[in-house]
């Protein structure tokens, strides 16, 4: 039998992580710049994982409600 698994992405570009931030590239690459998302670089490609895309979220979901500053 064969299963039909669709392999989940774990590194996004910085395109792809602003579509699921709905927000710009610009915005992405200014959060990279400041250290609010995380990021790693493969050679010259600038790749942003799915576990800081889950982070920044969290933490901007505690500063909302006033837990964090």
């Amino acid at each position: 039998m064969t299963t039909n698994t669709a392999i989940e992405p774990k590194l996004f570009t910085v395109e792809e992580t602003a579509a699921q931030l709905s927000t710009g590239v610009t915005k992405v690459r200014q959060l990279i710049a400041t250290g609010e998302l995380r990021s790693i670089k493969i050679g010259r490609l600038r790749r942003i994982t799915a576990s800081s895309i889950g982070e920044y979220i969290q933490i901007r979901e505690l500063r909302e409600m006033g837990v964090m500053k």
